[in-house]
């Protein structure tokens, strides 16, 4: 085995479980999640010779969030062409609340808090692995927060009532 793969593979044992965890925080599914874990490392795989000297694990987030974003996009075009089934009654009341309405968030607020809070990655590394200035993952972590604030807020309100 040459010392590229033999990297890799060292590589891939230690980063597969954090990227399936966080492919989980983005999806709330553990198929989906695994799935997309596992085609970011045959990306970075592909990628390997050119990243190992510099940021493998940086590059396979960026990897990740790329990929589920392009995943969500063909899912919304796919929506857009089937029909619409209601959830069943059950499966509603089992879902956790917060859980539910994290995944509700817009997709770039949910990777932003998925990425902060759950990966622990300062708010320097969230804009790196988002592309985008650490303002706007400032601002991200913010309206999302926010969002599920107003959620909680008004679902305590009706649990009252």
């Amino acid at each position: 085995m040459t010392g590229g793969a033999e990297t890799f593979r060292a590589f891939y044992e230690v980063e597969l479980v954090a990227l399936r965890r966080l492919a989980y925080r983005l999806t709330g599914d553990v198929a989906e999640a695994e799935e997309l874990a596992q085609e970011t490392m045959v990306r970075v795989y592909t990628a390997w010779r050119r990243i190992e000297a510099e940021d493998p694990r940086g590059y396979a987030r960026i990897v990740l969030m790329n990929r589920h974003r392009s995943l969500l996009r063909r899912a919304r075009l796919e929506a857009k062409h089937l029909l619409r089934v209601e959830p069943s009654p059950a499966r509603e009341q089992d879902e956790n609340l917060v859980w539910r309405e994290l995944l509700a968030l817009p997709v770039r607020q949910r990777q932003a808090i998925a990425l902060h809070f759950y990966e622990g990655l300062p708010e320097v590394e969230v804009a790196r692995v988002l592309g985008c200035p650490p303002g706007t993952v400032n601002s991200l972590v913010h309206r999302g927060l926010a969002r599920l604030r107003r959620i909680m807020i008004d679902d305590d309100r009706s649990e009252v009532r």
